[in-house]
C-alpha cells in the first residue's frame, strides 16, 4: 500500500465582501482585511495544498462575488 501524503489546506472564513471593493462595512473594509489576512496566513503557513473559503463570502449581494 502506498503512503499517502497529508493534504494542507489554508481556511479562510466569513469574508463578507461587499459588491465594492472599497466599500465599509462597521468601520472596515472586508477587502483590504482579506487581503491582510491572506498575506499574514502565507508568511505563517507557506506551504498549503489549497485554500479553502467558507462562511459569509459576501454581506450584501451577488455582486459581491
Amino acid at each position: 500500500m502506498p503512503i499517502s501524503k497529508p493534504i494542507r489546506l489554508l481556511q479562510l472564513t466569513d469574508t463578507h465582501l461587499l459588491s465594492q471593493r472599497d466599500d465599509v462595512l462597521k468601520g472596515v473594509r472586508p477587502f483590504d482585511t482579506l487581503q491582510a489576512v491572506y498575506a499574514d496566513a502565507q508568511k505563517r503557513f507557506p506551504i498549503h495544498d489549497g485554500i479553502v473559503l467558507t462562511g459569509d463570502l459576501v454581506h450584501d449581494e451577488a455582486g459581491g462575488y
